[in-house]
């Protein structure tokens, strides 16, 4: 339905270039809300994942200018960052029993200040970037863009993990009630760090991408990518209460906002009214989210008492 109304507002909407951009544009987008779509579906947020990135991308490429030889493996690199940083966010919620919401926004802040703070306020510009990664994240494969097969191998990947090993069957029963899972002995504090963990590996990977892609990087890169995130996977069809929803829903919810976003361009609507149909857009799927589950629930219930009235 979006690609039709766009195709008729936009004229090059419909291009075979336009569809190459919106791949290339949302594939960053796919990748980071895999990470975060690992976290909600055990009934977490994490307003830290644009932190994490610029962190991941940052501090790896700077350490790459220091030292050249680290240029082969600066995806793992940042992918350590990442998951460092996960730890912190893991152990804030899983341990010390802080709310996500709350933990999380103030480790974005602590993140981001850090960051600051070793930058000196200073960007890393095009000719700091391996010339590897400018390359890489601008080539093709059979003229799919190469960003958007690694975003769907992550979200391949990861998706079986959730759904084909233990690990992944404690995470939904983790969501889905975190009290009968800690009754019937699932390691629920753990399990919550490892998502934390795998969610911060993964920003990681989004966030030297995002490098390659924008060919700078700076302090404030990724700043809004926990919203993004957060709206891309409830419009994939996560919900926020957990455990529910699929990654490749989340990655499909990525590219329907990116798609809005795109057309918009294509329409001629200004920054404005970008922002604010972006925002309709989200708070329209919050509200379906939450009215889903509001139906769920009653009809738990209903089932609940009509058991009951057939036992006695």
């Amino acid at each position: 339905m979006l690609a039709f109304v766009f195709s008729i507002v936009g004229r090059h909407f419909a291009t075979a270039s336009n569809v190459q951009s919106i791949l290339f544009t949302g594939a960053v987008l796919a990748i980071a809300v895999v990470g975060q779509g690992i976290v909600v579906i055990a009934r977490n947020l994490d307003l830290s994942i644009g932190a994490v990135m610029a962190s991941g991308a940052y501090l790896s490429i700077l350490l790459y200018i220091h030292v050249p030889a680290v240029g082969a493996i600066l995806i793992p690199i940042a992918m350590a960052i990442g998951a460092a940083l996960g730890v912190i966010n893991g152990i804030a919620v899983a341990y010390l029993r802080i709310p996500s919401l709350v933990a999380t926004l103030g480790t974005m802040s602590i993140f981001r200040g850090l960051l600051y703070a070793s930058a000196g306020g200073s960007d890393l510009n095009t000719d700091q970037l391996p010339a590897w990664l400018l390359d890489f994240v601008s080539s093709t494969a059979l003229g799919v863009p190469t960003l958007a097969v690694i975003a769907i191998g992550v979200a391949l990947a990861v998706g079986l993990l959730l759904h084909r090993t233990q690990f992944g069957r404690t995470v939904y029963a983790v969501g889905s009630n975190p009290n009968a899972a800690t009754f019937y002995g699932l390691p629920l504090q753990q399990t919550i760090l490892k998502t934390y963990v795998l969610g911060g590996a993964i920003a990681g990977i989004a966030g030297i991408m995002l490098a390659g892609e924008v060919g700078t990087v700076t302090v404030d890169i990724a700043s809004g990518w926990e919203l993004e995130t957060l709206a891309a996977a409830v419009i994939g069809g996560m919900s926020l209460l957990g455990g529910s929803g699929s990654v490749m829903g989340a990655v499909l919810g990525a590219l329907i906002l990116t798609t809005i976003d795109n057309g918009l361009i294509q329409a001629g609507a200004s920054g404005d009214w970008q922002n604010f149909i972006r925002g309709v857009v989200i708070v329209v799927a919050v509200a379906l989210d939450l009215l889903w589950q509001h139906r769920r629930a009653s009809r738990i219930r209903l089932l609940g008492r009509n058991q009951e009235a057939e036992e006695k």
